[in-house]
């Protein structure tokens, strides 16, 4: 099995089972996360190190996004890339 993968016994038969297709449960395994205090890190880095003024975030690997509303809350235009489209989908409900 590859890493990441959950295994698990369907009717006699190991399936492979990817926690991130689940994007429930993967957002409730990451729940101890202080997101608000994580985009207060990204939006100081970004301040620190960019030489021009930045409006817009791209996240690659964005998983269920767990930044983006924060970080539009606070006047960004964020987009989220992924290559899970359960992921994308969630990500999308979420924060419309």
């Amino acid at each position: 099995m590859a890493e990441g993968d959950l295994p698990l016994l369907i009717e006699g038969e190991w399936v492979r089972v990817m926690l991130y297709d689940y994007p429930q449960y993967y957002q409730a395994a990451f729940a101890f996360r202080d997101i608000e205090r994580e985009t207060t890190f990204l939006a100081e880095t970004i301040d620190r190190y960019s030489a021009v003024p930045v409006d817009r975030v791209l996240e690659i690997g964005c998983g269920p996004a767990p930044h983006a509303g924060e970080l539009i809350r606070r006047g960004y235009h964020y987009l989220g890339l992924d290559n899970s489209r359960v992921m994308l989908n969630y990500a999308s409900e979420t924060w419309r």
